[in-house]
């Protein structure tokens, strides 16, 4: 921490900044000279200090050398976190107070006059919920625990996506199967990287499942949890627009649709995949034709069916969606 003071400090003075925003950006400006979004190649999570001498680190080791260095000189800077709803895996950035009000900002990529923008304006990096780590435990959480283990139960962890300014909206929807009791904890869940992950908590009482400050436009599906570690699905998967509208995904076998699929150039084909709601797995939909060299022909696709076009040896960053309009849409279209 000495270090990371005598080496920021002076750059604060120099640029004689006015408050904690300009110093942000001062600081951050030079992360952009110092620090670099790259893989470590280590099988071991990056300390603060190794961060600093190699000068690389994937988004959340950027974050925490970030926050440590900014609160070494006097920058009041916390971390936020999401997972993706319209890519694989996770994301971490900070933020900085300024007179009460917190701004996003990157470490050594994007400053916090134009971060948030970015995240709220460019559909994919969207965030369904955003979480701030916090320095003291909030131990008021009032929650019956059901064994269910996720990150986002930390006395740790606070939702801000309203406070952030997102557009959100209070999420109720009936359960297609019977829940495991009159009232449970539930979990609203993103398809994210091979599997259903929880994006948030909920309640569910009598078999109507409730969600706060959600930001639609997103596929989900809901799940209730357990000691035994894992997810019931209590919903079929499921589109809530950015008005609150839900349109569920139950796949009619007996009425078929035909669609052309693109192959890209240079690239293996993708398969083809269907959610089954009783089987609660993606099914392969077998393809007719490869008609051309740059498309796939599939002519008995299950009608309204959630969809997963991916290849099988690497999915990441290849979202579900469904077929509109004759063609297909997926969660980075809207």
């Amino acid at each position: 921490r000495q270090e990371l003071m005598e080496y920021y400090l002076p750059l604060i003075d120099s640029g004689k900044a006015r408050n904690a925003f300009e110093a942000c950006m001062i600081i951050n400006k030079q992360f952009i000279n110092d620090l670099k979004y790259k893989e470590t190649g280590q099988p071991f999570y990056p300390t603060v200090e190794e961060t600093f001498r190699a000068g690389i680190g994937e988004c959340d080791a950027l974050c925490n050398f970030a926050t440590m260095a900014m609160r070494a000189v006097g920058i009041p800077v916390v971390v936020q976190t999401t997972t993706w709803t319209k890519m694989d895996l996770a994301h971490s950035w900070c933020a900085v107070l300024q007179d009460g009000e917190f701004y996003d900002f990157s470490p050594a990529y994007a400053g916090p006059d134009e971060y948030r923008q970015k995240l709220m304006t460019v559909r994919y990096l969207k965030p369904a919920k955003v979480y701030r780590n916090l320095f003291d435990a909030d131990f008021k959480k009032s929650r019956t625990d059901d064994g269910y283990t996720t990150y986002l139960k930390s006395p740790l962890l606070k939702d801000v996506t309203a406070e952030s300014g997102y557009p959100v909206l209070d999420l109720r929807i009936e359960a297609d199967k019977e829940p495991s009791s009159a009232e449970s904890l539930v979990y609203l869940c993103a398809y994210n990287y091979y599997e259903w992950k929880p994006v948030a908590i909920g309640i569910q009482t009598d078999a109507v499942c409730e969600f706060k400050d959600v930001v639609g436009n997103n596929i989900f599906i809901i799940a209730e949890g357990g000691k035994e570690q894992e997810l019931r699905y209590i919903t079929a998967p499921f589109l809530v627009d950015s008005s609150g509208h839900i349109r569920k995904f139950i796949p009619d076998k007996n009425k078929l649709v035909t669609q052309e699929l693109w192959i890209e150039k240079g690239k293996t084909p993708r398969n083809l995949h269907f959610w089954d709601v009783e089987k609660e797995y993606f099914i392969p939909v077998s393809c007719d034709s490869i008609t051309s060299d740059t498309t796939q022909l599939y002519t008995r696709i299950p009608d309204n069916a959630l969809l997963w076009y991916a290849t099988s040896h690497r999915a990441l960053g290849q979202r579900v969606g469904f077929i509109e309009n004759g063609q297909l849409k997926r969660t980075w279209d809207f």
